[in-house]
């Protein structure tokens, strides 16, 4: 399914707030407050992180598996029953 920038609010608005997360860019952060307004928590992915993804997948295969590692980070927190850290004790 694509989404046209026009569209993105409206889609957004209706459905349950959620975590989203996006590569952090020049508009990135405009838009995390938008999406912020409707009960979404977004996280912003460093581009040092999403740059070698890219350059070694299709962006569709780059943007599955960034959503595949954001779904392991949910489930982890919630089966876990603890406040997400970005950094996880050794």
């Amino acid at each position: 399914m694509r989404i046209r920038r026009a569209q993105l609010l409206p889609f957004f608005s209706k459905i349950e707030p959620c975590l989203i997360g996006m590569e952090a860019c020049s508009s990135a952060h405009h838009w995390a407050r938008e999406l912020a307004k409707f009960g979404h928590d977004v996280r912003l992915i460093p581009p040092m992180y999403v740059k070698p993804l890219l350059e070694r997948k299709p962006a569709r295969v780059a943007t599955v598996a960034m959503a595949n590692k954001t779904d392991r980070i949910v489930w982890a927190v919630l089966t876990r029953n603890e406040p997400y850290s970005p950094h996880p004790a050794a």
